[in-house]
């Protein structure tokens, strides 16, 4: 078979193309397709009608390429092709007959040439946009941004003012502006504590250590340091130098009772104590403090004020659930909140007796040492409050609730938190009225008390403002399941409800100071409260009528009035005293 040129329109070889006279030309060209109904869109065409015409395509033979072996067409030719290309086998030719078969046998339909377009286009829409704000909103918005939302709108995700208390804040409390600027701070629980000032007034601990006149050649001798005047527990026993040995130094205690008649007019009162200071590698750590004063407290002696049994309550509360919870995280939780109790029962409480041998007359410890003590306290004091405050932060930032497995635990908490900050403000308050004290040297803690009592209040208020474990039936089934059937831990909770109405009744003792409390805690809990929880608070009320006043947690004397019998007198949470006792004395060490 000869090459033939294609490009000759006169001479053409069939019998390069033998598919040719096997072509069926009559069907080719009497092709006449079924006609459609014309009112049809090509949308509406059947796939039967479709199917139909496919097959009239399909049915005819495919048009196959010549074999390259027997001669390659130019118009196929490629610039790699050369006449040597025509001699070489089948196997060895990049282009195939397979494969031109492959590409012609490909199936295509009729619906691969045909489009459909709309004959009824519109003009374009105008793209939607964001509703317009007026010039004064979006400033107002962008100051926001900058400053952040204050703590209640952030969790209530509610918008906020820039430019001083925002109106939500306000309306919490009543529309009470003073009131409305101490609770909308736009800083975490954190900052609020630690960025503002020493609460704790460590540094003023630090200052009367150092300034300590240091003998060259001190004598060392031991001491037997009690807790209060119990000397049925046990002792620590520690080693001490005496700084000073001049009878013209007076080292002088300093202490102050406040009268059921007047608790606003405190008495004070100074005791001459030893001159001796602890030597620092004999001090107990915060964790062995801990677990001293753990070993020393009774939990079951009632406090003389209805803040005092609460907190006490609270304790008991959170050493059963750390017992028995199995979430690790509000285990921790717990854990803290125990060991603030505990450190504060020594910094407000402790100070004892002392002897250096066991027949030797008790007496109240030097004030240096107490403020040894106060000092290692309040360091633990404040690391348990980075990691409570660490979590509640969380939540707000959050804005969520905690779940029902930590609810109980980090309600506790809070509480916890609020009755420290309540008392520390109620310390301070008095000793800035003590004759010759200045205001300014108590100034700034006051308003760090003042402020972090009310933070803690608001927070309460945003995490348990719809429900909390004293609007629950504990004797409902339902809920005793959730604290594992714990009887004791039912008690408790019973009996938080009764204490809690009391101190909502009681809260008078702090005046302004307790308003927060009355609009964010106790009004809510009044507006949920059921007949039981009403029944409570009467029988509370008639128990506050027998124990007494006191609002604060410092209201019990371990010696009745006066501070006699060698105790220290009362303290921060102190749980002795008598019956009929009319005042206590609360030590203040390093104030």
């Amino acid at each position: 078979m000869s090459y033939t040129d294609h490009t000759d329109p006169v001479s053409f070889d069939d019998t390069a193309f033998p598919f040719i006279d096997d072509f069926d030309w009559d069907a080719f060209f009497n092709f006449d397709p079924e006609p459609l109904n014309p009112s049809l869109s090509l949308e509406d065409v059947s796939s039967t009608q479709w199917k139909h015409l496919d097959s009239a395509h399909q049915d005819q033979p495919p048009l196959v390429a010549p074999i390259a072996g027997l001669g390659i067409p130019r118009d196929l030719a490629t610039e790699d092709s050369s006449p040597a290309m025509g001699n070489a086998s089948v196997s060895s030719q990049p282009t195939t007959t397979s494969n031109f078969i492959e590409q012609s046998q490909t199936k295509r339909g009729i619906q691969d040439f045909l489009s459909s377009f709309s004959v009824n286009e519109t003009s374009e829409s105008p793209p939607r946009k964001r509703q317009a704000f007026p010039p004064s909103r979006r400033t107002e918005v962008a100051k926001v941004r900058k400053i952040g939302a204050c703590q209640r709108c952030k969790m209530r995700k509610l918008t906020c003012q820039a430019n001083g208390a925002c109106r939500n804040c306000i309306l919490s409390v009543s529309e009470n502006v003073a009131l409305g600027e101490q609770i909308c701070f736009r800083y975490t629980l954190v900052d609020l504590r630690f960025g503002s000032g020493d609460l704790l007034r460590q540094s003023w601990d630090k200052d009367i250590i150092d300034k300590l006149p240091h003998k060259a050649h001190a004598t060392t001798h031991t001491i037997l340091v009690w807790f209060r005047s119990e000397f049925i527990h046990k002792a620590l026993r520690l080693e001490a130098e005496d700084y000073s040995e001049s009878p013209d130094d007076n080292d002088q205690l300093l202490m102050f009772s406040v009268s059921e008649n007047d608790p606003s007019q405190p008495q004070f009162l100074s005791l001459p104590t030893p001159k001796y200071v602890i030597i620092n590698d004999s001090l107990p750590s915060v964790t062995q403090l801990n677990e001293w004063i753990k070993e020393q407290i009774d939990r079951r002696k009632p406090g003389w004020s209805p803040a005092a049994r609460l907190f006490n309550t609270f304790h008991t509360l959170l050493d059963i659930y750390s017992n028995t919870a199995s979430d690790p995280p509000s285990k921790e939780f717990s854990k803290a909140a125990l060991q603030i109790t505990n450190l504060y029962e020594c910094w407000r409480n402790v100070l004892s007796g002392n002897r250096s041998q066991p027949q030797t007359p008790t007496s109240h410890i030097s004030r240096v040492a107490g403020i040894q003590f106060a000092m290692i306290a309040k360091q633990g004091i404040a690391d348990c409050e980075i990691q409570m405050l660490s979590k509640l932060d969380d939540l707000v930032q959050k804005s969520k609730r905690p779940s029902k497995e930590r609810e109980l635990c980090i309600w506790a908490g809070v509480w916890t938190l609020a009755l420290l900050y309540r008392d520390i403000l109620w310390r301070y308050l008095q000793m800035s009225r003590r004759k010759g004290s200045s205001i300014f040297n108590y100034e700034t803690s006051i308003f760090l008390a003042r402020q972090m009592y009310n933070a803690l209040t608001s927070t309460y208020n945003l995490l348990f403002r719809n429900r909390s474990p004293l609007d629950l039936d504990w004797n409902n089934d339902e809920n005793y399941a959730r604290i594992a059937r714990n009887t004791e831990i039912r008690d408790l909770l019973n009996l938080i409800k009764e204490q809690t109405q009391t101190l909502y009744d009681r809260s008078f003792d702090l005046g302004e100071d307790d308003h927060i409390l009355q609009c964010l805690i106790a009004k809510q809990t009044h507006t949920v409260s059921s007949p039981i929880s009403q029944s409570l608070t009467h029988s509370a009320a008639r128990a506050t009528s027998v124990s007494g006043v006191g609002g604060s947690l410092s209201r019990s004397g371990d010696g009745g009035g006066g501070g006699g019998g060698g105790g220290t007198g009362g303290g921060g949470l102190n749980r002795g005293g008598h019956p009929g006792a009319s005042s206590s004395w609360d030590p203040t060490w390093g104030h």
